[in-house]
């Protein structure tokens, strides 16, 4: 039995009294994951998810009071969006132990295991896994069981958040046309704005990622993200990326082609503050470091002409750091290490990029 027959043969068991839970990452690209899923779920076996799931963006170890969680909660099924998870699967193996477990997720693949249902684009197409986001690729699976015509914006609402929508312009273009959108205004448009709002909301975390996950439940459309009690998450976020960008042209270090910039935000805007910035110089290795206040540095990485992988590159600078972690895709990658270890693990980039020949 071919993957996309056990993933089939996985949807169809799902009844009615199954408990099920969806684990997602909590970016827009997983937000609409989650939300296609719960959907698919709904019309599928008449309601949503028993327990929905997030850590922090990027934190793919999952850990005992989550795992916990499932189980006191009874949860014979989980699905994981969006989420390398299969970094760690002796930790997939503990759920394992309790309930079935499924892995729909567009990042490296990490391990070859038979006896785990791990669903990656590379696994089951040609096409390069990080343009397949996860939003599109959950889309694809469920509906050959369900028809979600009416989350097609949702899906270019993670299309954009992963910086995809161009190798799927076909499919952005129909959206736009069916909803009135311009298709030559796809990031200043209906669709973008949502994503960003979308987004800033998811960067508040906490108690804000269950509310942003109720109100895109409830959206029937891009404009109706706009129209949302989100927006107002997003007048705030957008004020602190002003402020950090500012901070940034003025503090940020270069050596090279490395661009590297400490900051500090009790939001979560590292991600999309490296992704604007590196979009402005595309050939630069940017390493965006982020205090939250808490014992480690979140990361954001981000080369966005693909020169250098920066999804190895940040596995390689953290070896042998204590707490650390960090993955992603060849352009945009994060993790976290723990502030003890910045200096090493800045020397550790500089020497990973001096040998591979772009520092």
């Amino acid at each position: 039995m071919d993957l996309k027959q056990r993933f089939e043969e996985f949807f169809s068991n799902i009844k009615g009294n199954d408990k099920v839970a969806i684990f997602f990452d909590p970016d827009p690209d997983g937000m609409a994951a989650a939300v296609i899923f719960n959907k698919a779920l709904e019309k599928f076996r008449g309601k949503t998810a028993d327990m929905v799931l997030w850590q922090d963006h990027g934190d793919l170890y999952i850990n005992d009071e989550n795992v916990n969680k499932l189980k006191q909660g009874e949860i014979n099924k989980v699905v994981f969006l969006d989420m390398a998870v299969d970094q760690y699967p002796e930790r997939i193996h503990k759920i394992k132990e309790f309930a079935e477990v499924c892995v729909i997720d567009h990042h490296k693949l990490y391990v070859q295991d038979d006896s785990l249902l791990i669903l990656k684009p590379q696994l089951l197409h040609d096409k390069e896994p990080s343009s397949y986001v996860t939003a599109k690729f959950v889309y694809d699976l469920v509906t050959e069981f369900v028809c979600l015509d009416e989350l097609d914006w949702l899906v270019c609402v993670g299309l954009i958040g992963d910086a995809a929508w161009r190798r799927w312009k076909p499919f952005i273009d129909k959206v736009c046309d069916k909803y009135g959108y311009d298709k030559n205004k796809i990031l200043e448009g209906q669709l973008g704005h949502a994503m960003r709002t979308i987004a800033s909301a998811l960067e508040f975390e906490g108690d804000v990622v269950k509310v942003c996950f109720e109100e895109v439940m409830k959206a029937g459309s891009a404009d109706d993200v706009e129209k949302s009690k989100l927006i107002k998450y997003k007048e705030i976020i957008s004020e602190e990326l002003f402020k950090a960008y500012k901070e940034f042209k003025q503090k940020a270090e270069r050596f090279g082609d490395l661009v590297w910039f400490e900051f500090k935000s009790k939001y979560s805007i590292g991600s999309t503050l490296s992704t604007r910035v590196s979009f402005k110089e595309p050939n630069k290795t940017f390493v965006i470091l982020q205090d939250a206040g808490e014992e480690f540095y979140r990361l954001s990485l981000r080369r966005q002409d693909k020169k250098v992988k920066v999804n190895e590159l940040v596995k390689k600078a953290i070896e042998g750091l204590e707490n650390a972690s960090g993955g992603g895709h060849v352009p945009a990658a994060g993790g976290r290490v723990m502030k003890k270890d910045i200096e090493k693990f800045k020397q550790n980039i500089i020497k990973c990029l001096l040998e591979h020949g772009c520092h």
